[in-house]
């Protein structure tokens, strides 16, 4: 069994998908962070602003 591969941030589960996402659909996007977790929140995933802003 080959080993996982490293995740961007240590320790997450975000995987760079995840966090390419958000860093467009903010940036490129011009979505607020409170509008995105949200929208993530619909998907069954749970983080908080102040973690999508780190």
């Amino acid at each position: 069994m080959a080993p996982a591969p490293e995740r961007p941030i240590d320790d997450g589960l975000a995987t760079e998908a995840l966090v390419s996402h958000v860093v467009v659909s903010k940036f490129c996007g011009s979505l607020p962070l409170y509008r995105r977790a949200r929208m993530l929140a619909r998907q069954g995933v749970t983080l908080d602003r102040s973690t999508l802003s780190n």
